[in-house]
């Protein structure tokens, strides 16, 4: 609801009003999925329950379905790190844990 300011409504500032800062709101988004978001839920492998690494499974394969033909995008995502977490979903006790992480 937008303010109101001596009886007249006022616009919300956007952030596609500025496409310096909505790039950068972006980038700082793909930087907090990559390093944040996949890397804990990936650490969480082979830990009861599994709801977070289920959904960061599903949201790597979504971002690599949307973002994988980038340039560099491969390279951020499969570092070591986390492809050995990778490897630790496959060796899940899990089924949907396991056949998630083989579908990548």
């Amino acid at each position: 609801m937008p303010k109101i300011i001596n009886g007249q409504p006022q616009a919300r500032a956007s952030i596609i009003d500025d496409p310096t800062t909505a790039l950068q709101t972006a980038q700082e988004l793909h930087v907090w999925i990559i390093n944040d978001f996949l890397t804990s839920g990936l650490a969480d492998a082979r830990q009861f329950p599994v709801v977070k690494v289920l959904l960061a499974l599903g949201v790597l394969k979504l971002y690599l379905g949307v973002f994988g033909g980038d340039e560099g995008v491969q390279d951020r995502v499969y570092t070591q790190e986390r492809v050995e977490m990778l490897l630790a979903c496959q060796a899940s006790e899990y089924t949907e844990v396991r056949s998630r992480a083989r579908s990548l």
